[in-house]
């Protein structure tokens, strides 16, 4: 996946240098971005869609750096993970750069904290290292004319605050208040979310009455959809997987070895990661290859009583 991610990623590159070609259009009149215009988009067609991908691309390379043992292919992993997010900026969609910034922060937390400790000053000079790199060759690459054109995704860019961030969760929580009031007990259905223009519900003046306002937030969706009973059922469900998953992360902590536990671990924290953007705004969620990608992180972390077993077994095997 991050190779096909890394050879799409040089379409969008070829778009933020200004290059045209029809198969970089955006499907339709494209989406609207306050501020600029239209995103970069390349072969995926659709900013939201690059964006995501591309961060989704950065997270994984990352993943391989930091459980790479070889030093060259490390600095590798890191220099597309740095690349990879920088051109997310080029799509103009903020939330792709916050799912990098929310995922890296975790997984050096986990990792600062886990059993590798020695290797996180290594890891972490590499990673300037590589830096350095991509920093130097950025005039190689973009040109004074392209770079003009990237002043104005860098100011969006820079609108990605703290504060900012704040009010998007306030806004997701008012989503979330005003679904609860609307939805009702039953909700209106799966799926909902996605037509507002044919449920009527929409059709009101005030914009917080609507149910396209509620359902742009994930939380809001979600309720909107189930309904506050169905939004409790839905809460059960995934406080059983939190305990499901906190076994298996203790049991592959001791029994799974560390490489392959950590790339588990990664998948699992780009979930996360996805989880406080779905929460802010779901739409992009309604893609099937966005769902599969998440489907496959989080369903591998099932594989560690698996893992364990087969590691267990190689260990009596290796003793006799």
């Amino acid at each position: 996946y991050v190779i096909c991610c890394s050879l799409c990623a040089i379409s969008v590159l070829l778009d933020a240098q200004g290059i045209q070609n029809p198969l970089f259009n955006e499907v339709g009149k494209g989406l609207g971005i306050t501020g600029i215009g239209e995103g970069n988009s390349g072969l995926w067609r659709t900013s939201e869609i690059a964006g995501w991908h591309l961060a989704a691309g950065a997270c994984f390379s990352f993943i391989l750096g930091m459980t790479s043992k070889n030093s060259f292919q490390q600095n590798v992993w890191f220099f597309l993970t740095i690349g990879l997010t920088f051109l997310t900026h080029t799509t103009g969609r903020r939330k792709a750069l916050g799912i990098v910034i929310v995922f890296i922060s975790l997984f050096l937390l986990y990792y600062s904290f886990s059993s590798q400790r020695s290797r996180v000053f290594r890891i972490i000079t590499s990673i300037f290292l590589v830096m350095t790199v991509s920093l130097s060759s950025y005039g190689l690459i973009f040109n004074e004319s392209s770079q003009d054109n990237l002043d104005k995704y860098e100011e969006r860019t820079a609108t990605l605050t703290l504060d900012e961030s704040q009010n998007r969760f306030n806004s997701g929580v008012q989503r979330l208040v005003r679904g609860v009031q609307i939805a009702g007990p039953f909700g209106f259905g799966v799926g909902a979310g996605t037509n507002t223009g044919d449920t009527g519900i929409s059709a009101s003046s005030l914009g917080q009455q609507s149910l396209g306002y509620v359902t742009e937030g994930g939380g809001g969706r979600i309720v909107a959809e189930l309904g506050y009973l169905g939004a409790m059922f839905f809460l059960y469900i995934i406080s059983q997987l939190g305990v499901l998953y906190y076994r298996n992360f203790k049991l592959g902590l001791i029994q799974v070895p560390a490489e392959q536990f950590n790339i588990l671990v990664g998948l699992l924290l780009f979930v996360v990661a996805n989880v406080v953007s779905f929460f802010q705004a779901a739409q992009l969620y309604s893609d099937l290859f966005v769902l599969i990608i998440i489907g496959i992180s989080f369903g591998s972390f099932l594989a560690v009583p698996l893992l364990a077993a087969e590691h267990q077994q190689s260990r009596i095997s290796q003793s006799r």
